[in-house]
């Protein structure tokens, strides 16, 4: 004999009597949900009058994507979320081909000044050297960014916890790259204001 009962979402749960489980995962919503005890699920009405009961109404869309043990404080990713984050690679994998694409003209066009100028003996082919440290400074971010799309990628369509923990890692590294560079960037422009200001107004 089995116990029958049924998923907040919905979904029928069908689980052996003598089942020592206290608590199985939904199959629609993968939601863990507790097993009820079998003396809840006495003949007291008929089974045809238990089947024509009104019954909740199934989902299509179920809320919650990951599983998480009942009572747990862990958030759960909604289908909102989800489609939140799918709407977001596009655009995010935009952003890092153009960096990419940036970072190639910068290479490319330091190397040709470097080549160009090494063949014909000018002193500015070492001009051509200047292109490489802001290619390759631009590229970091670049990275971050497309290894977040990817992992969140991976997220949507398969729904593994590691993928949106390492899509969340490189989102992480991202604002902490953009954070530290306009850091640095406020205290080299403030510096040259102060510079600027000590020569011109105090030492005239």
């Amino acid at each position: 004999m089995a116990i029958d009962f049924h998923c907040s979402c919905g979904q029928s749960v069908s689980v052996p009597e003598n089942t020592s489980a206290s608590q199985v995962t939904c199959p629609a919503c993968h939601n863990a949900i507790p097993v009820p005890a079998a003396d809840l699920f006495a003949p007291s009405i008929p089974m045809m009058a238990q089947e024509a009961l009104p019954q909740p109404a199934v989902s299509a869309k179920p809320t919650p994507v990951l599983s998480y043990v009942a009572g747990s404080t862990d958030p759960v990713v909604t289908p909102r979320a989800v489609e939140s984050l799918r709407q977001t690679i596009p655009w995010v994998r935009t952003i890092a081909v153009l960096i990419f694409i940036s970072t190639g003209i910068l290479l490319s066009a330091g190397v040709v000044i470097l080549v160009v100028g090494m063949k014909f003996h000018r002193p500015t082919a070492l001009l051509g050297l200047l292109y490489l440290p802001p290619a390759l400074f631009c590229m970091v971010p670049a990275t971050h960014l497309w290894r977040f799309a990817a992992n969140a990628g991976t997220f949507v369509q398969l729904r593994h916890e590691n993928s949106l923990e390492a899509a969340l890692h490189a989102q992480k590294s991202y604002w902490k790259f953009v954070a530290i560079t306009a850091l640095l960037a406020s205290g080299v422009y403030v510096a040259l204001l102060a510079t600027i200001y000590f020569n011109i107004v105090i030492s005239p």
